[in-house]
């Protein structure tokens, strides 16, 4: 188990990433491959990347994220993190 997740802005950048937008393909043509906007966008297209084969691999392995390959499921697992979290947390500092 990552203990790094079981702080609570780890997991906040952790739930932030997991509800990451890709790009919209019509973008790719708005902006100049040079430009620091475009890069930007490579950069979201890349963490949205990288967080669908993280999703893809966390399916295979557990049950209860089976239906996790729709946009707006993983959306509201991050919700559902960022809920756990602040309750532990609150719990914690009792």
């Amino acid at each position: 188990m990552k203990t790094k997740l079981l702080y609570k802005n780890a997991m906040k950048r952790f739930s932030r990433w997991l509800d990451i937008n890709s790009v919209a393909t019509h973008l790719w043509g708005e902006y100049n491959p040079i430009g620091k906007i475009y890069l930007g966008l490579e950069r979201r297209q890349q963490a949205a990347d990288e967080r669908d084969k993280f999703v893809e691999d966390r399916r295979r392995k557990r049950p209860k994220w089976k239906s996790m390959y729709l946009r707006y499921e993983q959306s509201s697992k991050a919700l559902d993190l960022i809920n756990y979290i602040l309750k532990r947390y609150l719990r914690r500092k009792k």
